[in-house]
Order: C-alpha cells, then sequence, then structure tokens
C-alpha cells in the first residue's frame, strides 16, 4: 500500500548525495549506516506467514542466524551496533538483547487486512531510529 508513497519519498531525495534508498519488497534486508548494521524482517504478513520469535531466546537465535547471512553478503567490518527491526505487530517495542537492539516499529495505517484479520488495533505512528557514529543511537516515536 505505501509503494507509491516510497517512490515519492526516493523522489524528493534523488539529488541529495548523503541520502540512499532501497525500497523493497522482500521479506528480509539488511544494510549498513556509519559503523552501524540493520536487519529489517517483515515477520509475519498477507504474504509471509514466518512470525518473528516473542522470547528473547528465540529472538537472539534468529539475529544470530540472519546476521551470518548478512554477513555473507555484504561489508560489515568494523560494526559496532547490530539494529534488527520488524513492523508486523503493528506496535512500538525496543528492547536491548546485549548483542543487539531489538526495534518493533509501529505503522501509521489503522485498518487494514492484515491488522483486521489479527486483531491488531494500535495508534498510529512513525518511528525514526537515529545512528551516530560509534554506539549512540536514538528514536523517535510519533503517534497521530
Amino acid at each position: 500500500d505505501f509503494y507509491p508513497f516510497f517512490c515519492l519519498i526516493e523522489s524528493m531525495f534523488q539529488n541529495s548525495g548523503h541520502v540512499n534508498f532501497e525500497i523493497s519488497k522482500k521479506e528480509f534486508m539488511h544494510f549498513r549506516v556509519k559503523n552501524s548494521v540493520c536487519l529489517v524482517h517483515h515477520g509475519a504478513s498477507a504474504d509471509y506467514k514466518f512470525k518473528v520469535p516473542n522470547d528473547d531466546k528465540g529472538r537472539i537465535a534468529l539475529v544470530q542466524r540472519v546476521l551470518r547471512i548478512a554477513e555473507r553478503e555484504g561489508d560489515y567490518e568494523g560494526i559496532k551496533k547490530v539494529f534488527f527491526i520488524k513492523g508486523d505487530t503493528h506496535s512500538y517495542e525496543q528492547k536491548d538483547l546485549g548483542q543487539f537492539t531489538f526495534h518493533t516499529f509501529g505503522t501509521p495505517v489503522t485498518g487494514d487486512e492484515y491488522a483486521n484479520a489479527l486483531a491488531l488495533e494500535s495508534t498510529p505512528t512513525q518511528n525514526a531510529l537515529l545512528l551516530g557514529d560509534g554506539k549512540d543511537y536514538d528514536t523517535i516515536h510519533i503517534t497521530f
């Protein structure tokens, strides 16, 4: 549903050398920002049935597996911080699990087919992860 919106935002920054976009429809992707690696996994959806575990042990095992895949595919030498980000539960969560920081980001959408089927009633939100050069970071959590 947001694909045209993402294309619009991408076009707004097309002449900015410091902003790069990769609009992905994949279940999982990874990228580097400064000295951090971001592992992004949608989680369950109408198209993907895989659910990110709710328990810490399951999350750690998943992130370790996904990080090994990312390290094979990308240049992640000198990484100081790992972030795992998902959005399938339409809620907000941030948890430090030692080796990485686990984030669930909300959505500005309410009433979509996936959320309605699972009775996911949440406050519409937009989240941002701001990364520094070291291990420093901040999150912005905006509700509508």
